[in-house]
């Protein structure tokens, strides 16, 4: 995780006395590296903790260190600036908090809440490992430009710039699909739509995947590409087929 996550944990964790942080650091395998109470204060004990956690590579005691500290209590309120701070710091290392109501807000309370922390997209299929492997392979054959699209498009989606995201997932789409046709039917044209057109007609699609692509390369041109707003599930979804799809096409077609 980058340094800005790191930090934003230890000042949350930092807010919970000796004891508490002793017992959070424990839980979460982070323990070796708190120097302890009697030789720090407890933003230092927090900050060594996760920075040695970080550098031995122990994320996963990180993302523990996350999830206990958003559902502390009655769970974090979504509109405290520290809990914002931190949300967004994880996701541009690639890692989604989300949360779910249990209880509204009231006249006593700020309501409920249960925090999930986890890689971008689904434990299936983590958005940042198939955004990786797509580069990787991108990058193999030699469409270094969809490749700097697709990495942009995820860093985008990452720093909630969902337009962004759009757009530069619309361009790996047609990247690759030009390719293909290029590839594979010796054309020479630059529209994704035509590339889809070219393809189809020399047969180079089974039953069905003419109108999935077809579809989705209408879809991806509005709300970022051209002129409209996005959600965070329809940037989500896009980022997510498109990079599942550029992977499809390259092991077709290359």
């Amino acid at each position: 995780m980058k340094q800005p996550t790191l930090a934003a944990l230890a000042n949350a964790a930092a807010q919970r006395s000796h004891a508490e942080l002793t017992n959070l650091l424990m839980r979460a395998d982070l323990g070796d590296g708190d120097p302890g109470q009697g030789a720090a204060n407890r933003l230092r004990r927090a900050t060594a903790a996760m920075t040695q956690a970080n550098t031995r590579g122990n994320i996963a005691g990180l993302v523990t260190v996350a999830a206990e500290l958003l559902n502390s209590g009655a769970g974090a309120n979504p509109e405290a600036s520290w809990v914002q701070e931190l949300v967004r710091s994880l996701r541009l290392d690639g890692f989604d908090a989300a949360h779910v109501e249990t209880a509204p807000p009231g006249y006593f309370s700020n309501g409920t809440y249960e925090w999930t922390v986890a890689p971008i997209g689904t434990a299936e299929l983590p958005l940042p490992a198939a955004v990786n492997a797509a580069v990787d392979e991108l990058r193999g054959h030699s469409l270094d430009v969809a490749a700097s699209h697709l990495r942009q498009a995820f860093d985008a989606y990452g720093a909630s710039q969902l337009e962004a995201s759009n757009a530069q997932s619309r361009a790996v789409l047609e990247a690759v699909l030009v390719a293909a046709a290029h590839r594979s039917k010796g054309w020479t044209g630059t529209s994704g739509g035509q590339a889809i057109d070219v393809l189809d007609g020399a047969k180079a699609f089974e039953k069905g995947e003419h109108d999935f692509i077809k579809g989705l390369w209408a879809m991806s041109h509005g709300n970022g590409s051209h002129p409209g707003l996005t959600s965070e599930a329809e940037a989500m979804f896009r980022l997510t087929v498109i990079t599942a799809t550029a992977r499809f096409l390259m092991a077709r077609f290359w």
